[in-house]
């Protein structure tokens, strides 16, 4: 009588997730393994499953910002690397003028960021919208006709984002009158 023994053999595979667009790695992204949450990224974005290598894994990996990813891996694979594809958020700017409040119309707003630039014209609301990637930082420079032009700085996180500038009147100007000896208002 021949007896044949056979014995799984367990699989550690190593999971690392980056940034799809610039390779950086992405801690703290959720790991899932077959529905239930397993782990977080460490500092490094990795993370490491260890099983008993008998049947095929299915691994999901969340972060803020970024489109969930999904796949089913092999038994015995020992490596994967899972690249994340950030968000595509919508970014409104509403302008406004600062002495009567209403909507300011027909204002240039441009926006700038790493390898990407985009500019409108602001709409009879004084709104313009811009598609723009979760988790980057942008310049917008605002100018209309008989206004100060501004600039501002956006840190866009995981969500879509609405901001309000109040633009002042090009137009102004202020009289300062000084005591001729002591030069004080």
């Amino acid at each position: 009588m021949l007896l044949l023994c056979s014995a799984a053999q367990a699989t550690t595979l190593q999971i690392t997730v980056q940034d799809s667009r610039d390779n950086t790695t992405i801690p703290y992204a959720t790991i899932f393994v077959n529905g239930a949450n397993y782990a977080k990224t460490n500092n490094l974005g990795q993370a490491t499953l260890d099983h008993a290598g008998v049947s095929d894994q299915l691994i999901r990996v969340a972060s803020s910002g970024y489109t969930d990813w999904e796949k089913t891996v092999a038994k015995n694979q020992t490596s994967i690397l899972v690249n994340l594809s950030r968000k595509t958020l919508d970014l409104k700017v509403s302008l406004f003028d600062s002495d009567t409040l209403s909507p300011v119309t027909g204002a240039r707003v441009n926006i700038t960021g790493t390898d990407f630039s985009d500019g409108k014209i602001s709409s009879a609301d004084g709104v313009s919208v811009f598609e723009v990637l979760s988790n980057k930082v942008y310049t917008l420079e605002i100018r209309a006709d008989n206004y100060q032009p501004r600039t501002e700085i956006i840190d866009m996180g995981a969500e879509n984002r609405d901001v309000q500038y109040w633009l002042l009147s090009g137009n102004r100007f202020s009289i300062v009158v000084k005591d001729q000896d002591t030069s004080l208002p």
